[in-house]
């Protein structure tokens, strides 16, 4: 990084650093296009920075970077749409992720965290900012809701600014999880060193920041983690805990990597998801808390090159790998008496697997089945019959009503889906 030289308008604000740091950044690619490794090292380093909310580095400049054309790869690849380990996630990952969540891997703090991150694609700072009292229940619509603290734009002061924030509503499921991780903390005194009580976040430090609490501007947040704190946790907790493989990226002796897991990764997901749903650029960028059109003009470019791109490489039997990787361990036959649960029946009364809950179940009886961790479906059961059941309860919910159930419904989908596309790869390799 020697060879960056960044003039004194780079450092007035964060919106010329970003764009002097990517110029630059880019002219470094480009003078060593030859050597792939130094284009990922680069890109590397901007993750790194975006990822512990370093000033100045925007996610935009990953985005300026995917722009580079480096002629011993094919453009599409670069598109940070189709970056397999630190672009969005895909639909099987995702499905993994859920169901790894419903195994309870993670504690009640990191499963909140990561549940934040799929739902609302939140960055760390904003994580590390949130209070307990961003968090409340309104009788009236009889409905969870959360302040989400904003930090980019003009209007972006951190909590000093009262219309600083993003009122979201919470899935109950959520809400749920999140009521409990306050009461886990109840008994906690976070008190300065004169004794005072002080705001109390919903992520708290093990112990306060000595820094903060001996300056009178900072002491408010002596007991919140850092971004920088909630970023290792994604790294250094909640991935290995998770403990799922990526599907596409493998070391050198041919055997899957960890999937990357962190919340960026989650809010690319976001903002790909909403445009292939047909959202709006302000819809977008009021999602993702940008402060323009122009700061998710990257998610509508690439667009078409995304679709694009399945239509000319979309290879069948890596989506069938890919479900029974997801299902491995779980499918199992009929008459297996070593797996002990009770039997899950579907709409015509046949068995479509067993569940391993001992608790009664508050899901959507069956359907939700295929997007719990605790569900053994039989690999001969007629669950593309069972596929259509999710549909059309999915496509009237839709229409008809919003919250945790279509959230449950959308799961489901995902997993009976996955169910249907292993069953075939099981079939053929028979």
């Amino acid at each position: 990084m020697s060879g960056i030289s960044l003039s004194d308008k780079a450092f007035s604000n964060e919106k010329n650093f970003a764009k002097e740091i990517s110029s630059q950044l880019s002219a470094i690619i480009l003078a060593n296009k030859s050597n792939q490794a130094i284009w990922l090292a680069i890109r590397q380093f901007a993750n790194y920075a975006i990822e512990n909310s370093y000033w100045g580095f925007e996610e935009t400049i990953i985005f300026k970077l995917d722009e580079v054309v480096i002629p011993s790869s094919g453009s599409k690849q670069r598109v940070s749409l189709l970056d397999n380990e630190n672009g969005p996630f895909t639909r099987s990952e995702v499905a993994q992720i859920s169901v790894a969540l419903q195994e309870d891997r993670l504690s009640l703090q990191h499963k909140v965290m990561v549940k934040l991150a799929m739902k609302f694609g939140l960055r760390p700072i904003q994580m590390a900012l949130l209070r307990e009292e961003d968090v409340y229940y309104d009788s009236k619509v009889f409905a969870w809701f959360i302040n989400i603290p904003r930090v980019k734009g003009k209007v972006a002061q951190l909590r000093r600014n009262e219309n600083n924030f993003l009122l979201r509503q919470l899935p109950q499921e959520l809400a749920d999880d999140i009521q409990a991780l306050i009461a886990s903390e109840s008994d906690r005194s976070l008190c300065d060193l004169d004794g005072i009580r002080r705001p109390r976040p919903l992520f708290k430090r093990s112990a306060a920041n000595k820094h903060y609490l001996n300056d009178k501007k900072l002491v408010e947040y002596a007991w919140h983690q850092s971004s920088k704190l909630i970023s290792a946790s994604f790294n250094q907790y909640i991935q290995p805990k998770l403990n799922i493989k990526s599907a596409y990226i493998k070391d050198e002796s041919g055997n899957p990597t960890p999937l990357k897991i962190n919340a960026y990764r989650f809010r690319y997901t976001l903002g790909t998801r909403m445009v292939l749903e047909g959202k709006t650029p302000e819809e977008v960028a009021i999602a993702l808390d940008h402060s323009s059109t122009a700061s998710v003009s990257h998610y509508f470019r690439y667009n078409r090159d995304l679709i694009d791109f399945i239509d000319n490489t979309f290879d069948s039997s890596i989506m069938l790998s890919n479900s029974v990787a997801r299902w491995e361990g779980y499918i199992i036959d009929d008459d297996d008496d070593a797996v002990k649960g009770t039997f899950v029946r579907g709409k015509d009364l046949i068995n479509l697997g067993k569940c391993l809950k001992k608790s009664q179940c508050e899901w959507h009886p069956s359907v939700s089945c295929y997007g719990c961790g605790q569900f053994r479906p039989f690999k001969n059961a007629d669950h593309a019959s069972q596929l259509k059941v999710i549909e059309a309860e999915r496509d009237f919910v839709r229409n008809n009503s919003s919250g945790p159930v279509q959230n449950q419904l959308d799961e489901a989908y995902e997993g009976a889906l996955q169910i249907v596309e292993a069953q075939k790869f099981i079939i053929r390799e028979v």
